[in-house]
């Protein structure tokens, strides 16, 4: 029988092989998914197998001294109702010796296999390589996690965790009283001033929650044998090496150790989020923003996240007591594919009822998820440094396909119980898939929809201005008063208009005066320059006469008033072109509508058609959508649209000063602005200053939509403005 380094020889004899265990493993029993059981720990290597307890006799039986027949007979004179069968017993023994536990009796029985293998990925959390990421081990921790275990262990304490809870809860508080901050803060998190702010609490949260891994696992008996880091597209990613978690008996200790990073990560987020809240805007608040930010939303996403192999998934499946969660999930899906695909015979993981189905699910959602992730990657790494990350991209994509050929040819090639594959069937329902999924691309309709928020205004809105600078001295109406035209709604005063008009008339007079006494003199030729002076003083006059009885400011036209907070103007200064009120008339209204960047092509391929408004009321206006801006704007249409008067358009806070617009809130991203008119029976039906949604359904197929989701978001992430924003 030969062999190598990478493959130890099988037993395939039960009267002549003699294998015998190494004798620095560990057995020790436990209770998992209310069976006992036993964990085999290879100290050596740091990996832990889960074996049943009929398994662990006939192990514990291979002493190097008795054959494998022997142990098989011994173990079922022991354990009658085991079952074990010659061909059972050999297998055991083929996995043993593969897995490197135990060496046939004519081979150096005490050594150990070599601390280069491998271990398998379900055995070390994030030792998962791939072409888009590099591990780099550093260094054993175990003393360090001793230390770190004496001055911080009471962290997992009960104490500790009501406190954690106490911290917690008020962050969300302050998360909530401040969530439009919060909204407006985290359009600036990614911007380019940011990004060593950003990197340094990206780096230290790493190192927090891989220190909470180690100590709760010191904490409970466990060992850190190995720290390091892992680089994924350039980010670095902390890990520890903690499966000596699996020694512990009790599935919730394992729990707790998988959750520590999470527990430690958002305590930090939450006392970032009660310092941001206390702060001034500066280093200390933005740096505070960036770790409450990292250490929230990105544990959620994927700390958290049970389809993806970090610490959600080891929770999960420890809570579920199934430890090989993946492993099933994925076993379920070739089974699946085998049996639908190819025809062949294949049989699933032997589970039942619950635990089947969450399995069957488990399978299905971490694939999707898993090439998403992949796809997200690939996509991230291709638009890199303005694209020259594509080569990375490459690579990545050809070791994908080089697996994936591998793969194909390996299966292509085999014949198993369940048959060989049936290449004709897998023609006939791979092609029919495809064809299915062209169509389905292609001609189907996408059945979303496309929103925005409305308002409605009046077409014209007539503008009641200043026009000089005066004091208001009083207002004679009210927000939504319907007025005549000509009917005095403002009364103002300005003592320098009076002064002005004063001085003129004495002027008048002067000049009238010395007009007459050059006439008396003959002095006929300054007679007519006065004469010309006094013309020039009495326009001035007139003119100066009509500003100050436009003083007494008049409606222009009938309609309704529109205005906020009007009596607060009375006694204040205004220039002149301010606004004081608007007038619009109850017949002539239309619909602005706020667009989204990624929808008005949508809403420009409905140019002139018919559009429904819906009111929060059940009311529902249709009208024609006339025209849409060219240009977008950061510029709100009508403030109750936004977040903090009520509306569902996110901003963010602005200095008047500062802004170009006068405006105190700015969108977060730019919007363009939609005009349906109404006609007069639907005008006098809804009142000015309501909200609706004018939604619709775009004109295009579902490969449409998702293509032109995938190139907008390329777009952005190069920096480009979308070819929607340039229309």
């Amino acid at each position: 029988m030969t062999t190598d380094a990478h493959h130890p020889p099988l037993i395939n004899s039960l009267d002549k092989a003699t294998p015998k265990l190494r004798r620095e493993l560990a057995f020790r029993p436990q209770s998992f998914g209310g069976e006992a059981c036993y964990v085999v720990e290879d100290p050596v290597s740091s990996r832990f197998f889960r074996i049943g307890v009929d398994e662990y006799a006939f192990i514990s039986l291979l002493d190097g001294a008795m054959t494998v027949g022997e142990a098989l007979g011994a173990t079922v004179k022991a354990r009658p109702d085991c079952g074990f069968t010659p061909p059972d017993a050999l297998a055991i023994c083929q996995w043993v010796v593969r897995n490197g536990l135990a060496h046939d009796g004519s081979e150096d029985i005490g050594s150990a296999p070599s601390r280069g293998g491998s271990v398998r990925p379900s055995q070390r959390r994030g030792a998962r390589l791939t072409a888009l990421s590099v591990q780099i081990p550093l260094f054993r921790p175990d003393r360090l996690f001793t230390g770190l275990r004496f001055w911080l262990g009471w962290c997992f304490s009960f104490p500790a965790v009501l406190a954690w809870l106490l911290v917690l809860g008020c962050a969300v508080c302050d998360l909530i009283v401040h969530a439009d901050r919060v909204a407006g803060s985290s359009s600036t998190i990614l911007a380019p001033h940011n990004w060593i702010w950003l990197g340094a609490a990206w780096i230290a949260l790493k190192v927090i929650h891989e220190c909470g891994h180690g100590i709760a696992c010191k904490r409970l008996g466990g060992e850190v044998r190995e720290a390091g880091v892992v680089f994924v597209l350039f980010a670095p990613l902390a890990y520890v090496d903690v499966t000596s978690s699996w020694r512990l008996r009790s599935k919730w200790a394992r729990i707790q150790v998988a959750a520590a990073g999470m527990y430690v990560e958002l305590f930090v987020a939450a006392v970032a989020m009660l310092l941001w809240s206390r702060t001034a805007p500066g280093v200390l608040n933005q740096f505070c923003f960036n770790v409450m930010m990292t250490a929230s939303v990105m544990t959620v996403l994927f700390n958290a996240n049970p389809l993806m192999r970090f610490d959600g998934y080891y929770m999960l499946s420890d809570f579920l007591e199934l430890p090989n969660l993946y492993a099933l999930g994925q076993r379920y899906v070739s089974c699946f594919t085998r049996r639908h695909l190819f025809g062949m015979r294949s049989a699933g993981p032997d589970l039942h009822g619950l635990r089947s189905m969450l399995v069957r699910f488990y399978g299905f959602a971490s694939l999707f998820w898993r090439n998403c992730v992949f796809v997200g990657l690939v996509l991230t790494a291709a638009t890199l440094l303005q694209g020259a990350g594509i080569v990375l991209s490459v690579v990545a994509v050809s070791f994908w396909i080089v697996a994936m050929g591998r793969r194909a040819l390996r299966f292509a090639g085999q014949s198993t119980e369940g048959g060989r594959p049936n290449w004709s069937r897998f023609a006939l329902v791979g092609g029919g898939g495809a064809v299915a999924a062209a169509v389905l691309l292609a001609f189907v309709p996408w059945p979303g929809s496309v929103a925005a928020p409305a308002i409605v205004r009046y077409a014209p809105m007539t503008a009641v201005r200043c026009d000089s600078d005066a004091f208001v001295r009083e207002i004679r109406v009210r927000s939504g008063q319907h007025v005549q035209a000509g009917q005095v709604v403002a009364v103002l005063a300005s003592d320098e208009l009076q002064h002005e008009l004063a001085q003129l008339e004495l002027a008048i007079r002067r000049s009238q005066i010395a007009q007459r006494v050059h006439r008396k003199k003959a002095e006929m030729a300054k007679a007519q320059a006065e004469s010309e002076q006094l013309r020039t003083l009495e326009k001035r006059w007139k003119e100066k006469q009509e500003e100050v009885s436009r003083l007494i400011v008049r409606a222009p036209c009938a309609g309704n008033v529109i205005g906020r907070n009007l009596d607060a103007l009375q006694g204040t200064y205004l220039t002149k072109g301010s606004e004081i009120l608007s007038i619009g008339e109850e017949t002539a209204k239309e619909v602005r509508l706020s667009i989204a960047q990624h929808d008005v092509h949508a809403f420009r391929a409905r140019h002139g058609c018919v559009l429904r408004a819906y009111f929060p009321d059940g009311l529902v206006v249709e009208a024609a959508l006339s025209k849409i801006e060219p240009r977008g704007s950061v510029v709100p249409i009508e403030r109750s649209l936004c977040v903090p008067a009520g509306g569902d358009l996110p901003v963010r806070k602005v200095d008047q000063d500062s802004s170009a617009t006068g405006a105190d809130y700015q969108l977060l991203s730019p919007r363009f602005t939609g005009i349906m008119p109404l006609d007069a029976a639907h005008s006098r039906l809804v009142p000015a200053g309501r909200r609706a949604h004018v939604a619709l359904r775009p004109r295009e197929s579902v490969g449409q939509h998702l293509w032109q989701l995938l190139t907008d978001w390329v777009d952005r992430r190069l920096g480009r403005k979308t070819r929607v924003a340039t229309a």
